[in-house]
């Protein structure tokens, strides 16, 4: 799967859906100003007499539906791959923030803080009580200042933990033993931290990865200088502007990793090792290794 910069989701929705927008009500409207401007008397009964009515009435509820509508549901379609796979890669950023984030404290806090703010919504019912309403508008300000301190100090503290935690395990991942490495890999996977952007410009110099798991992994800008990865699976792996050099990649899985702006020179491979990687013009290669002949791909031959 391609993974998505930060820029890319601002240029994608740009893209596919405010430009063309733009484009096509800028044309409607100047389309809408010069027929207002020629209608006949008759349909002056249902347009207003100001120009910016006549032109939103006639831009919007004749040239729209009729002309950008079509239009944009054909770009939806056409470009269905890149929609699909941009929501979802949010969606997924979304559900594993909310999984690191959001435990049964803060349902607790939340819970609370619904009930103290429900007294501006039922306070004129209370009324009718005038014992229960004067304790319920004591406690009500105590409840919202209780849900909120939960939730900041709350997750002040996970987040602390959390980054701890991330910190941990990448200096274990990053150890000469392999064991110890790959126990840490497995645990950055049950975690949902490997596609996340935690490896991101990780330190795993000299590292032992041998028959690591890390498919599908975000490993941009890692340092992998002289790390062990024989016979490790790097398919569909980002590395790119990774440094790779001196890397043992002996019976490697490169399949469909992406490779653009990645350092690959002095590394040591084999004929097991599998390529069919995503590369660019910034990708460095080691000396007499020609990409095509190992089935790999520039990207710009590259379907995501």
């Amino acid at each position: 799967m391609r993974y998505f910069k930060k820029k890319d989701y601002v240029f994608l929705l740009f893209i596919l859906f405010i430009f063309p927008v733009i484009v096509k009500m800028l044309i409607i409207t100047i389309i809408g100003w010069i027929i207002s401007s020629l209608q006949p008397n008759y349909l002056r009964v249902f347009l207003t007499n100001q120009p910016v009515g006549k032109i939103i009435f006639i831009s919007f509820f004749v040239l729209f539906p009729f002309w950008v509508i079509p239009s944009l549901i054909k770009d939806v379609r056409n470009k269905s791959n890149e929609i699909k796979k941009f929501f979802q890669n949010l969606i997924n950023r979304l559900i594993n923030l909310l999984k690191s984030y959001i435990g049964l404290d803060d349902v607790i806090a939340i819970i609370i803080g619904i009930f103290g703010g429900l007294f501006y919504i039922l306070r004129d019912s209370l009324l009718n009580d005038h014992d229960f309403f004067i304790f319920y508008e004591r406690i009500h300000i105590e409840l919202i200042g209780i849900s909120i301190t939960v939730l900041i100090l709350g997750n002040a503290n996970q987040y602390t933990r959390t980054k701890s935690t991330k910190e941990r395990l990448i200096l274990q991942m990053g150890s000469p033993d392999n064991g110890f490495a790959n126990d840490a890999v497995g645990q950055l996977r049950r975690l949902n931290w490997l596609m996340d952007g935690t490896l991101k410009k990780a330190n795993l110099h000299n590292a032992n990865l041998e028959y690591v798991d890390l498919n599908h992994a975000l490993l941009k800008e890692v340092n992998f200088k002289f790390a062990n990865l024989q016979k490790s699976n790097l398919q569909y792996a980002n590395l790119e502007d990774s440094d790779l050099r001196f890397a043992n990649l002996g019976g490697t899985d490169l399949a469909r990793a992406f490779l653009q702006g990645a350092n690959l020179e002095h590394i040591s491979f084999d004929e097991n090792t599998r390529w069919c990687s995503i590369y660019n013009n910034k990708t460095r290669w080691p000396k007499e290794f020609n990409p095509s002949q190992h089935n790999c791909l520039h990207e710009n031959n590259y379907k995501y």
